[in-house]
This record gives structure tokens, C-alpha cells and sequence, in this order.
């Protein structure tokens, strides 16, 4: 394999000095830059036999078509130049790090005659301030409205400024003491600038000195008989005082330093930095990467800090502290710190903390790492990219004719041999459609028998040319289990004539996959995102046959309870919980029954000697008591069906709102519903000889035993093919603490401890439920008005048809947490690079006609919009109201409103297709 580097130099043609490498393509585009203490020590690595080299390394070469370097003087010369190509270029092959948020700054503009103080997500504005970042919003604006009134700086926008210049008059935050009133002259220019400075100073220190000379001036006031001075003084002591205590000292020894902890997978590495200013956190951040090469963890060091602290195109570098702790030496230890000490004029140190107070930290800081690596794989796991290459990579390896755009995966439960249950769930795009899902109750105990019996059942309606259920035609069936399970299926596909289908079986041992036609497994990588979607659709199925099996078993168990004289619901639920199967009733005692909470020996004995008689008594009675609920159930079964939309989601997002707005439109709203009436309900509007309504049901979900009955209930609903949809309502943690503070009420589960403790509880308890939902609404940036106007867009009880809401974005700023559909039209030119375009948006036709006018574009819009045709079709088949359809870019300025706006106008000219474009994140540059 190594002939197929033509590109390979002679040995003896590279030079053994130290110096920095770049590997290019075809198009002179610089696919990787490295350096070396000696070059041809280094590059004779790459040109071994490719076999023995990492995966993703072998990647880079197949993809080069040559390689240059350039000799320098000393190591430390390579290290300067590496770090500016690595600038200059973005090679796609370096590590390249990544915030896995925006984070907010206090920020204060120096470089203006009056500066001004503001709190921004944005870091690349020229001659201004940053300090921070900070984890929450709310917390620096608490701290920055403490600080105004010891350092009252100006906090007003320009046009409020000018304002109060021209009419001569001071704004509030001045006559409360929070702005020293520049505007009106109060305060000279120069006098101004300087308290700006001790603003940025105080916070950039952390420490007690500006604080003990407060106390100085105190003294000398009380001295001299100046109280009111003094009492000013006091003040602004208690003020600065208050804003230390918010952050936590960690060092007595007023230590300046960034904390750097690493954590990494085969994949991916997270990085969390803490920022220590006079021995107190100031700030921490995280941020990702994808490890494109095989990197160590002393090389992700160093790029880490590179990454830091080289000034770059996204605004200037970091502040540079005297001290640096890291969880492993860097690679170039000493030239790094060379370097940055050049950067900070004076003595920069690199060091492992080993114990003490630092060493701690480091722990606490990597604990962070390892929970913001697990964050970005759950991100990965919805992201549109990773889904495309995962469905193009099952397409390839089993060899089909098209990517599998509907998976569904079948899967068997029981217990002992008993309550059998099949159960189906569906993937279409790479994301779970739970409308779709299905359960089997089976006879059989026998895993390919029971397989067989499923997938029977399930195909015999692709069969039938007009069947409302299960009409959709699969692109890959997928069982887990074997060889057994793979014939048990392809006997049922066979048997009903059924072509087009791809069949496979995923095991778990091996995770080995055997296909149609094949009586040898295929072995995927391990890390490859085929097999990581396979293992998802793969645990989906079972979680779902286990939780129709145990739900299938309780309910038996439990009609049977109830059956006994005096066992109520309550009492019944009490046996279950403490002995967990009827068997294990049986074979209680009296006395240990009458033990239970609500039982004495009375009832106890009749439990007993009820369960002891015969099963055939039992079943016949069971018989005749189920015989009323079956008619009655036929019927409803029969009648019409209404529509049912569940409301839920985290404490304070909205419900509330949610359910006056659809009661304005026509919804008959019922709230604080129990789960298990979501049925009867349904079947009381069913038989109603009344205009059929639509229902919405307000739940509040937060017990764990409530929890699990709201989604055997919407299981069972959609089983007799109700039309019932989930709608979760999110919001981010800063948004939940301020609206819960704002009404000075506590988190309904945070009991004794924040209310941060309380939404960290709920979004774990919540966490399976809003994967299930049907529709997310993230309210963090919505007002009550405008989340009203949101439900009315999507639910009007007036709207005909599919609405389709076409929203631009940047990435930069995060994807939309309530798209149906991502598109990223970052493979567009970015018309950014273009000095006429730059200052104009995707709006004005010149950018427009420069996008679309780009080659490949309207072949995808072609493409993409009679992709979108289907899946409207879809839509509409079940009865879905509303969509959203998420097109980014870099910053949501250009391309993607150019490409929004030309999709929407193509997809409005559909049929009963009413469509709203917004862009999201336009303006924020």
C-alpha cells in the first residue's frame, strides 16, 4: 500500500533540521501543518506501510497529494510558525477546538472617549475589554449591578448616551448612583476612563487590594470627622466584599492561573478550563474536538494552548496568567513556555499539580470535561451530518440499493415463557418516529417463532394497496439476535411474496450483523457511526419490548387482584410493589401480608385464600368480569377518533401559557390530567354524537411511578391508532432560575437544596420523555406573547393543512432545539470572503444571486425539495400540523437566509402548504 503515496519523497532528500511540515491535496489546499525537531526523523513516520498506521492518519495521506516543508533556525521558530499556518490555513486534519456553548463576558470599551460597560457573547470587537467568560448570564448581571454602584461607569447604549448629551439631562441609572453621569459632565473624560479602568482591574485581579485601600480612606475619613464619606466608603467595602463571596476561593495564595483538564474517547476530546484570578474561579469554560488524527494527550495540550492563546480571526487572545496547570506536560514544554512568556512580557509557567489544593481542582475540573464530552455525543447522535453518513455507511456495507431513509427494528420479551410480547420500532432520517412504534401480544415462547409471527403480521399489509396501518413500505428490516432470528424472518418475507426489503440481524455479542443472502457475519468498526445508529434503533427495540412486556404484566396481575372483594387499585399496587409477581402472592403468608400498609389480618386472609383456589375458577371468572369492558371497547374502537395533543415539559417553561393559547383556538384544554385517564377521556369525546373536538391535556410529570404510566398510556393510545401527539416544552437552566425567581417561588424538586438542584432532578426524571416527544418547543428566548403566537402558528384551530416554518440559523449560536429537519449550507462559498458582500445579508439579491449562482446549489435545492415532497406527504398522512425546517450557515447572516428564503418560496407552491420564513440569528454579528 505504501506505492500509492506517489507523492513520496527520496529519504535522503529531507532535511534533518528542525522546521514545519504541510501535507496538501490536489488543489493545493493545506490538509494538515506540523513541525519537527527533525524533519526527515518525523516525515519518514507518514511513509511507512500504510496498514501500520492509525486510521484517520492513513485518511490524510490517501487524501494528499504532496507534502512541503521549511526549515527554521530552533525548535522554538518552528513552534511560532506551525501555530500561524495553523491560523492561516484551518487545516481539516489539525485538532481543531471548539466552544461547546457561547459563553457571556463582561466586556467594557477602552477604546472609546467615554467608556462603556456591557455584557456580550460576542470576543471579536476591537479596543474592548473582556473579562470572564462566566457559566450564567444572571450571575454577572448581578455582579455588574453591585460593582456600579461602587464603580458607577457608564452601562448605556450609544443612542441613550447621545440622548442625555443633547437634552442635558442624566438617565436614571445616575440619579441612583449606578453611572457617574459623563453625559451631563458630571465626571470629566479622563476621570471617567481611569474609573473604568479600576473597574477592569478590580475584576481581573480578584483580590482584597482595592478592597484594604477602601478601608484606608474609611479610617482617615472617620479620622477626620467625615462621616458621610466614611459611611460611602463602607458601602463600597460590603459591595466589593459581596462580589468576592460569589466567587469561591481556592487558593490562599492568591494564585493567577488557567486550570486545563482533558477528557477523550477513541473520537472525541472535551477540555475544561478553569480561570483563577487571586486565588478565586473567575470563569470556566468547555470545549470539543474531533480527533481527525490519532493524537496523545500531551499533543492535545498544546494545541489546547495554542488554541488559547494565539490571536486569531474570532477576536484577540486570551489573557495569558503566570501560571498554567495542566493535567500532562505538553510535548514542547519549554518552548511553549517561551513563548508565552514573550506574549505576556514576563515569566509564563507550564506544571502537573500533584497534590494540595490544585491537584484537587484538577479533579473537579476533569469531572467537568468528562460531562461535557458526554453532552457532545448526545448532540452527535441527532446532528443531521453524523445521521447522513451513518445511513449512507448501512447502505454501503450491506450492500443496498438506496440509503435506508425507514428502519424498523423488531425485537421479543417475555418472562419465563409467559406474557410474550413482540414489539416494532421505527427510524426514518435516523430519528425515531414513536407514532410509528408497535407492539404484538404472542402466544409463543419461542424467540423465531415469535419473530416469524411479528413480521407476518406486520407485512401482510404492504400486501393490501389501501391500508391506513402500517403502510409504510421499510428500506431495512432489522432483528436483534442471530442467524435463527434472520431465517425466522426471511421465511415470513418470502411466504408473502415480499420484494425490496433488506433483512438483517444485529447481535450482541459481537455486535455481528447477518444479512440477506449471506451466511457469514459483517463486522463493523466499532467506532464507525453505521454501527453506532444500528445499536441505537437496536436498543430502542428492546427498551420498548421491555416496557410493553412488564406493562402487559402488571395489568394482568392487577385485574386479577382486583377481582378479590375489598382490594381496591391502592392496595393492589402494594402487592405488586412488595412481592413483584402473583406467584410470589401466593406463596406469602397471612401474616406477611398483613404486614402492607392498609392490610390486617381480616383482608389479608382474604387475599390469601382468594388467590389459592384453582386457576380454572379464577380464569373463568376473569372471563365474565372482562366480558362488559370488551363490548364497550369494540365500540369505541368503532367510533369516531378525536384529536389528543399531551402538553408537558420542564416546571416553568410554559405550560400554563400553552394551554391558554390553545383554548383561545378552539382546544378543549383539561389540566392536572392522570395519565391513566387519557383513555377513557378519549373514548367518552369518541362517543360523543357532538362536533368532534380537539383535546389538549396539561400533565405534570414528575413522580417517577406517574412518569412511567404517562408513556404506557400513550403506547397503548396509539395501539388502537388514536392520533395523539407529545409536546414537550424546554428551556435552558438560566431562563427556568430567573422565571422561577422572578415570582420568588421554589422548584417543585429541589426540597432543601437550589433551585438549580431542582431543574438538574427534573430534566434527569424528564429526560426519556423528551426523547419521546413528538414536538419540542424551546421557550428560553420566548415572552408569553410570543410563545402564544407560537402555539397559534402551529395549532390554529383554524389551519388547513401542513404549516412549514423555514428558520435560518448559525451555527456558531447552536442549532434550533425544535427543528424537524437540519440542513447545513456550509458546503456553499461563504460570500463572507467577498469585500462588496460582506456587509449585506442572504436577503439582498445580490448575495442571493451570488449563493444560488454557486455550482452544485440548485442541484441540491432541486434534490432536497423533492426529498422534501415526500416527507410532506408523509406529514400529512399522519396528520401532522406543523414543521420546522432548520437551514444553517456559519453566522445565519448569508447563506442560509438565501437558501431558506428560495426553498420557501419553492415548497409554498404546494398544495394545502402554508409556510412562514425566519431568521433566526440575523443581526446578531
Amino acid at each position: 500500500m505504501a506505492n500509492e503515496l506517489s507523492f513520496r519523497p527520496a529519504t535522503g532528500e529531507i532535511p534533518t533540521q528542525p522546521g514545519v511540515y504541510r501535507f496538501l491535496d490536489s488543489d493545493g489546499r493545506v490538509l494538515y501543518v506540523g513541525k519537527a525537531k527533525n524533519l526527515r526523523a518525523r516525515l519518514s513516520n507518514y511513509f511507512g506501510p500504510l496498514n501500520s498506521l492509525h486510521e484517520r492518519t492513513q485518511r490524510m495521506l490517501l487524501s494528499a497529494s504532496d507534502v512541503k516543508w521549511t526549515i527554521v533556525d530552533s525548535e522554538f521558530e518552528a513552534l511560532q510558525l506551525e501555530f500561524m499556518w495553523i491560523k492561516e490555513f484551518d487545516p481539516p486534519f489539525n485538532v481543531r477546538f471548539k466552544d461547546d456553548k457561547s459563553y457571556p463576558y463582561l466586556a467594557i470599551s477602552v477604546s472609546d472617549e467615554v467608556p462603556r460597560t456591557f455584557i456580550t457573547r460576542r470576543k471579536d470587537m476591537r479596543g474592548v475589554r473582556y473579562l470572564g467568560p462566566y457559566t450564567q448570564s444572571w450571575a454577572i448581571r448581578e455582579t455588574l449591578d453591585t460593582l456600579l454602584k461602587v464603580y458607577p461607569v457608564r452601562s448605556c447604549s450609544s443612542g441613550t448616551y447621545e440622548r442625555a448629551k443633547r437634552q442635558g439631562r442624566p438617565c436614571l441609572l445616575a440619579e441612583i448612583g449606578k453611572c457617574s453621569a459623563p453625559c451631563v459632565d458630571r465626571i470629566a473624560k479622563a476621570d471617567h476612563k481611569a474609573l473604568a479602568k479600576r473597574l477592569g482591574d478590580f475584576l481581573a485581579s480578584g483580590n482584597e487590594t482595592y478592597i484594604e485601600e477602601l478601608r484606608g480612606r474609611m479610617a482617615i475619613a472617620s479620622e477626620t470627622q467625615n462621616y458621610e464619606l466614611a459611611a460611602q466608603y463602607r458601602d463600597d467595602v460590603s459591595a466589593l466584599e459581596k462580589v468576592l463571596e460569589r466567587s469561591a476561593l481556592v487558593f490562599a495564595d492568591h494564585t493567577d492561573a488557567d486550570l486545563l483538564a482533558i477528557s477523550r474517547d477513541e473520537l472525541s476530546a472535551a477540555v475544561s478550563i478553569f480561570i483563577i484570578r487571586g486565588g478565586r474561579i473567575r470563569g470556566n469554560r468547555s470545549m470539543v474536538v474531533d480527533l481527525e488524527l490519532d493524537r496523545s494527550n500531551e499533543e492535545l495540550i498544546e494545541y489546547l494552548i495554542q488554541e488559547l492563546y494565539t490571536k486569531g480571526k474570532r477576536g484577540p487572545e486570551a489573557e495569558i496568567p503566570k501560571q498554567l496547570l495542566v493535567p500532562v506536560l505538553p510535548t514542547d514544554q519549554e518552548q511553549l513556555q517561551q513563548w508565552l512568556s514573550k506574549l505576556r512580557g514576563s515569566k509564563v509557567d507550564i506544571s502537573v499539580p500533584s497534590r494540595g489544593d490544585k491537584a484537587k481542582l484538577l479533579g473537579t475540573a476533569t469531572k467537568n470535561a468528562e460531562q461535557a464530552l458526554h453532552s457532545y455525543k448526545l448532540k452527535r447522535s441527532s446532528d443531521f451530518t453524523a445521521r447522513a453518513d451513518a445511513l449512507a455507511g448501512i447502505q454501503k456495507a450491506l450492500r443496498m440499493a438506496n440509503a435506508p431513509l425507514r428502519i424498523e427494528c423488531f425485537d421479543i420479551s417475555h418472562l419465563g415463557g409467559t406474557g410474550t410480547v413482540g414489539s416494532m420500532v421505527v427510524f426514518e432520517d435516523g430519528l425515531p418516529k414513536k407514532d410509528h412504534y408497535r407492539r404484538f401480544n404472542l402466544e409463543t415462547a419461542d424467540d423465531t417463532e415469535s419473530i416469524y409471527q411479528v413480521l407476518l403480521r406486520r407485512l401482510k399489509y404492504l400486501t393490501q394497496e389501501q391500508s391506513e396501518k402500517f403502510s409504510y413500505r421499510p428500506s431495512l428490516l432489522l432483528i436483534d439476535g442471530g442467524l435463527p432470528q434472520r431465517n425466522a424472518a426471511l421465511r415470513a418475507v418470502e411466504e408473502l411474496g415480499i420484494t425490496g426489503v433488506t433483512v438483517a440481524t444485529l447481535a450482541k455479542r459481537l455486535e455481528e450483523i447477518y444479512v440477506s443472502g449471506q451466511d457469514y457475519p459483517l463486522i463493523l468498526p466499532r467506532t464507525s457511526e453505521e454501527l453506532f445508529l444500528l445499536q441505537r434503533i437496536r436498543d430502542e427495540a428492546h427498551r420498548f419490548a421491555i416496557t410493553a412486556q412488564r406493562a402487559s404484566r402488571s395489568k394482568s396481575i392487577s385485574s386479577q387482584l382486583l377481582e378479590i372483594d375489598g382490594l381496591g387499585e391502592m392496595r393492589a399496587r402494594l402487592l405488586i410493589r412488595k412481592f413483584g409477581s402473583l406467584k410470589r402472592i401466593r406463596l406469602a403468608s397471612v401474616e406477611e401480608i398483613a404486614q402492607l400498609p392498609g392490610f390486617g389480618p381480616k383482608l389479608a386472609s382474604v387475599v390469601h385464600s382468594s388467590l389459592a383456589e384453582t386457576e380454572i375458577v379464577t380464569r373463568a371468572t376473569r372471563r365474565r368480569t372482562n366480558l362488559v369492558p370488551q363490548v364497550i371497547r369494540g365500540a369505541m374502537d368503532s367510533a369516531r377518533k378525536p384529536e389528543l395533543l399531551v402538553v408537558t415539559g420542564m416546571s416553568g417553561a410554559g405550560r400554563s401559557t400553552v394551554g391558554n393559547a390553545l383554548e383561545d383556538q378552539g382546544w378543549y384544554v383539561i389540566d392536572n390530567l392522570p395519565p391513566q385517564l387519557l383513555g377513557p377521556i378519549s373514548d367518552l369525546f369518541s362517543l360523543s354524537k357532538a362536533t368532534l373536538p380537539r383535546i389538549a391535556v396539561i400533565i405534570d410529570v414528575r413522580g417517577g411511578e406517574f412518569f412511567n404510566d404517562l408513556l404506557a398510556n400513550l403506547s397503548a393510545l396509539r395501539e388502537r391508532d388514536i392520533n395523539v401527539q407529545l409536546l414537550f416544552l424546554e428551556a435552558s437552566d438560566a431562563a427556568l432560575v430567573k422565571r422561577f425567581e422572578s415570582v420568588r417561588r421554589p422548584h417543585p424538586l429541589q426540597g432543601e437544596g437550589t433551585i438549580v438542584d431542582g431543574i438538574a432532578a427534573e430534566r434527569h426524571e424528564l429526560l426519556t420523555l423528551r426523547e419521546s416527544a413528538d414536538i419540542v418547543f424551546d421557550t428560553t428566548e420566548l415572552n408569553v406573547h410570543q410563545l402564544t403566537n407560537r402555539v397559534s402558528d402551529a395549532f390554529a384551530s383554524t389551519a388547513r393543512g401542513l404549516r412549514i416554518n423555514v428558520m435560518s440559523f448559525g451555527f456558531k449560536y447552536g442549532i434550533p432545539a425544535d427543528a424537524d429537519l437540519v440542513v447545513d449550507a456550509r458546503f456553499i462559498p461563504n460570500p463572507h470572503w467577498q469585500e462588496e458582500l460582506r456587509a449585506k445579508t442572504g436577503n439582498d439579491h445580490e448575495v442571493a444571486g451570488y449563493v444560488l449562482a454557486q455550482p452544485g446549489v440548485a442541484e441540491f435545492i432541486e434534490n432536497y425539495t423533492a426529498a422534501l415532497r415526500v416527507v410532506l406527504n408523509g406529514y400529512r398522512t399522519e396528520n401532522k400540523k406543523f414543521a420546522t425546517i432548520a437551514i444553517g450557515c456559519t453566522g445565519g447572516k448569508h447563506r442560509s437566509v438565501a437558501l431558506s428564503n428560495k426553498i420557501a418560496e419553492i415548497i409554498s407552491q404546494e398544495q394545502d402548504v402554508k409556510v412562514s420564513v425566519k431568521h433566526r440569528d440575523l443581526g446578531r454579528e
